[in-house]
C-alpha cells in the first residue's frame, strides 16, 4: 500500500475558529457539568457518611454523568481520519485505532455525544472482524461541517470492497450511500413500497 492510496477524510475546508456563541455555549455546558458533578459528589459523601438512602440514588447518577462527560469530551476532541484501502484509521491525540471495514464484524451508526444546543453529527463505530479492535469516527469536517458526499461514498466503497463483505458491512455501505445521496437517512415512515401495486 503506497501513500498515494491514502484518502484523508474530514478535509471539507480549512479548520476554522469556533464562533463566540458556540464557544460560550461549550464553556457554559462544561462549567455547569463540573459544578453539578462536584455538588453531586459532596451530596453523595454526606449521604453515605450519615447513612441516608439518598446515597443509593446519588452515586449511580454521579457515575452515569461521569461517563457522559468523558464520552462528550471524546467526541469533541480533535481527530484525524484516513482510509488506506479498506482500512479506516482514526487518530485522537496519541491514540491511533484502525479497522478493516471490509471485514467489519459489527457496524453501528449513531450520533455524537452532545448537550442541548451543540451540533449533532453522525458517529460511526466499527469492530474489525479479524482483530476485534473497535474504531469510533465522528463524521465531521475540520471546518465543523457534516462529512461530504465524496467521503461518505469512499467509506461505503471500503465497506463492500472485500471479496465477501459481511452483512454488517453491506448494510452500512447502503446507509452511508443514502446519506451521501439525500443528506440524511430516510426514515421508514417516508419509504413507500410500490411493489404491491399492479401496473395497468
Amino acid at each position: 500500500m503506497t501513500p498515494e492510496d491514502m484518502r484523508m477524510l474530514s478535509r471539507g475546508g480549512r479548520a476554522v475558529s469556533r464562533s463566540v456563541g458556540v464557544t460560550c455555549l461549550h464553556v457554559r455546558h462544561d462549567v455547569g457539568l463540573m459544578f453539578f458533578l462536584v455538588g453531586l459528589f459532596l451530596a453523595g459523601v454526606t449521604s453515605t457518611v450519615t447513612l441516608r438512602w439518598q446515597a443509593l440514588v446519588i452515586w449511580p447518577l454521579w457515575g452515569g454523568l461521569q461517563i457522559f462527560t468523558r464520552r462528550r469530551r471524546r467526541d469533541r476532541s480533535p481527530q484525524e481520519a484516513w482510509l488506506q484501502g479498506s482500512v479506516l484509521s482514526v487518530r485522537r491525540g496519541d491514540a491511533l485505532r484502525r479497522c478493516d471495514l471490509a471485514t467489519a464484524r459489527t457496524a453501528a451508526l449513531g450520533g455524537n455525544v452532545a448537550m442541548s444546543g451543540e451540533r449533532p453529527y453522525y458517529a460511526l463505530t466499527v469492530q474489525d472482524g479479524r482483530t476485534g479492535g473497535k474504531v469510533r469516527y465522528v463524521m465531521r469536517t475540520d471546518a465543523g461541517d457534516h462529512l461530504g458526499p465524496g467521503d461518505l461514498r469512499a467509506l461505503a466503497d471500503a465497506f463492500d470492497s472485500g471479496p465477501q463483505p459481511t452483512e454488517a458491512a453491506q448494510v452500512m455501505a447502503a446507509r452511508l450511500r443514502e446519506i451521501a445521496d439525500h443528506g440524511r437517512e430516510i426514515p421508514s415512515s417516508e419509504r413507500v413500497d410500490w411493489s404491491h401495486r399492479i401496473s395497468h
